[in-house]
């Protein structure tokens, strides 16, 4: 039977898995994007008070309710309870195109053996536009795996899968509707800034490191990565990546300092 046919009726050995907390907004849209090929979705719920949880059964899902423990954490709680074989791990803003929907079950149907998971690029859209250049594209995400053979790191922020076995890049873009607004933007990186300062050493941090890697991020994102290429929207990017940087060094400089004043060490 032709992949076309087969991609309209058939289901496949995937595991949709969502971790969520209030994505009434978003969880429709995300899981409309796999429903129809797709043999599970889970969704992983913490906290929920909207409507997440009642728009996500009537579309199918099998929703389970468990404490939240870290974004790590809760993705192997998830995989933990997949029925099948091969797991797809997706945030609640995110879709899948229909480009790269059909480039997984390709891969499922043809090529899966050989590998133990996939990646593929993610493409964001902010303020009204899809962003083509700069830190955020291709921005590849290893999303894809056999449920035997990855595991997520449980670190407070900045999880990542890890997998035993060959990775296969795939063609189509992950759609990723991120923030709304700018300052949904700085208020999210903010979150995500102490999130990453739990997970650090205390450490002397010079002004000039700080600077330093504040100007880096900006000058990789908005001239190396061609984010100027993106316009206006580009340099609000690549100045609020840089920012961010800056607030993170920044922060932990000040906690060092904090740390030294309060063993009696003085000022440094």
């Amino acid at each position: 039977m032709a992949l076309g046919k087969r991609c309209q009726s058939e289901k496949y050995p995937l595991t949709v898995l969502v971790i969520a907390s209030n994505e009434e907004e978003n969880i429709g849209r995300c899981l409309r994007s796999v429903g129809d090929w797709a043999a599970e979705s889970l969704v992983v719920v913490n906290d929920c008070t909207d409507a997440t949880v009642q728009l996500a059964e009537a579309l199918g899902a099998r929703v389970v309710e468990h404490a939240w423990e870290g974004y790590g954490a809760q993705k192997n709680f998830g995989t933990a309870l997949a029925s099948q074989d091969w797991v797809l791990s997706l945030d609640a803003d995110e879709e899948i195109s229909a480009e790269l929907g059909c480039s997984i079950r390709k891969f499922l149907s043809r090529d899966a053996s050989g590998y133990a998971g996939a990646r593929f690029p993610r493409l964001v859209r902010f303020q009204g536009r899809w962003i083509r250049h700069g830190d955020w594209y291709p921005d590849e995400q290893l999303r894809l795996y056999r449920k035997d053979r990855g595991r997520w790191t449980e670190q407070a922020v900045h999880e990542h899968l890890e997998l035993r076995g060959k990775i296969k890049r795939l063609r189509g873009p992950l759609h990723h509707y991120t923030y709304r607004s700018l300052r949904e933007q700085i208020q999210v990186g903010l979150n995500y800034g102490e999130l990453w300062l739990r997970d650090q050493e205390l450490r002397p941090v010079r002004a000039f490191e700080i600077l330093t890697r504040a100007f880096w991020r900006f000058f990789r994102g908005y001239v190396l990565k061609f984010g100027f290429l993106d316009g206006f929207l580009g340099l609000i990017i690549a100045l609020s990546q840089g920012f961010l940087v800056f607030y993170r060094y920044a922060s932990l400089r000040g906690r060092y300092g904090e740390r030294r004043l309060g063993r009696g060490e003085g000022a440094s």
